[in-house]
């Protein structure tokens, strides 16, 4: 019997949760049982976790962000997903005018912490480490956006998302703050740790192969 060639798993069904991939193994697997070969071609893109990161969820008014960035040596940045990376490689995402994400590496965030809270002793604010609260995916290759874009809804073009971007949006039936790391394209997913394996399984299944 002459082998079926299905097209890629973009081609099946929209954009939404676990059922694209999830149809396309039911489907596999009817053609299977019918003595049907099957060979889907997957895209050209490459799935890895990331290492923790320490990571602080920072709240608080303009001075507040000015205290704060004169301790940390920067200014804050005011646009909602805008980001900016420091001298020693950690980065400040904006959410809104009134929080951030810090980024760091790992086991460092209890010092920032606390340097932190000092300069904002006299402020209204709120400063929490969230590092255990958050899983990271880096997804690279030449068809990454093409695996990603199956998985958001924001414009991810090289011309209006290219490196250094970045938003948190919608991702699957979850939230994921994603990041634009090069233009190979690489990129950053940061997922809620009890979300990190259904990320991982869509992107895997969104792949395909």
């Amino acid at each position: 019997m002459a082998a079926l060639v299905l097209a890629k798993p973009q081609q099946f069904s929209p954009r939404r949760g676990l059922r694209q991939p999830a149809f396309v193994s039911r489907y596999l697997s009817i053609l299977m049982a019918y003595g049907c070969e099957a060979d889907m071609e997957g895209y050209n893109a490459k799935l890895d976790a990331m290492p923790r990161k320490g990571m602080l969820d920072l709240r608080g008014d303009a001075e507040t962000a000015r205290l704060c960035g004169d301790t940390l040596g920067c200014r804050f940045p005011e646009e909602a997903n805008s980001k900016i990376t420091l001298l020693d490689h950690s980065a400040l995402i904006c959410l809104s005018n009134d929080h951030w994400i810090f980024v760091t590496v790992d086991g460092l965030q209890v010092q920032i912490l606390q340097q932190l809270e000092g300069a904002a002793a006299n402020q209204f604010h709120s400063f929490c480490d969230v590092s255990d609260m958050y899983a990271h995916l880096v997804l690279s290759g030449p068809e990454a956006i093409d695996v990603l874009t199956q998985c958001v809804a924001i414009d991810i073009h090289p011309c209006v998302f290219g490196p250094g971007s970045t938003a948190r949006c919608a991702f699957a039936d979850t939230v994921a703050q994603v990041s634009c790391l090069d233009s190979s394209p690489t990129f950053e997913i940061s997922v809620l740790s009890s979300y990190e394996r259904y990320a991982t399984d869509w992107l895997s299944m969104a792949i395909g192969g």
